[in-house]
């Protein structure tokens, strides 16, 4: 059977009164896709997501055009797992696309970039971009779910942010006795809705940073015995709490 490769459509561009479209009007970057990269013709299949739990037969009408061979009803949906996977993390000078490439195909649920004190970066027309990786990590792993992105905060706005019904760790290094997050996971968690990690930037967290972290709660936890660049640490702790998640 030939493989049916997938691509991501938002739900406001699939949907009307409730039902999906028949024919859906195709961007130039997806017909580009679709008709160039996987070389589809007219009249072959593919699927199409929504991002939200639900995937759909269709098949390519035209130049502009899909045509989606079975309705919203016929969806079956696949319900998003729970906890919730968050990542809150310090944008660092290099490595943040792999943070959202790699971090999206293991399972992360919700990314929020952050900024900091020891954070100099000009994040500057790079949304699209962001949003753009994060849709082709979807489309690549096979995920039913889009992760959502939020607006980049400065660290301690975000703390005012914090909900009561989440798990929170921050990562941090050179502190002897901090729990390993795995082992901070099997032992604290309590049915929350979502579980947050925090990384922070290359340089490290400052003093006051860290202590108003410890004044919202946060717990301090360790990766493991190496010193880890942010991208990495970024990757590592998503599949900890992935692995956990998965885990009996």
């Amino acid at each position: 059977m030939k493989e049916l490769r997938r691509i991501l459509i938002e739900p406001k561009r699939l949907y009307k009164n409730n039902r999906t479209l028949e024919l859906v009007k195709l961007l130039k970057s997806e017909y580009h896709y679709l008709s160039r990269v996987i070389r589809l013709k007219n009249g072959e299949h593919f699927l199409v997501l929504d991002g939200c739990g639900n995937l759909w037969l269709a098949e390519l009408a035209d130049s502009n055009y899909l045509r989606l061979k079975s309705q919203l009803e016929d969806s079956n949906l696949v319900k998003i797992k729970t906890p919730l996977i968050c990542l809150a993390v310090v944008i660092p000078k290099n490595g943040f696309d792999d943070i959202l490439r790699m971090t999206s195909e293991i399972g992360v649920d919700k990314i929020q970039p952050l900024t900091s004190l020891r954070c100099e970066v000009n994040i500057k027309n790079s949304k699209d971009r962001w949003r753009n990786i994060i849709r082709e990590s979807v489309e690549l792993s096979e995920r039913l779910w889009q992760p959502e992105l939020f607006e980049p905060l400065q660290f301690e706005d975000w703390l005012n942010t914090l909900s009561s019904n989440s798990l929170y760790s921050i990562a941090t290094t050179r502190q002897s006795h901090l729990p390993h997050l795995m082992s901070y996971l099997e032992s604290s968690y309590q049915n929350q809705d979502m579980i947050w990690v925090v990384i922070g930037p290359e340089g490290g967290w400052t003093e006051n940073e860290l202590l108003a972290a410890n004044q919202f709660g946060l717990t301090y936890v360790q990766l493991g015995d190496s010193i880890l660049r942010t991208s990495t640490a970024a990757i590592v702790s998503i599949e900890s709490i992935s692995s956990w998640r998965r885990g009996p």
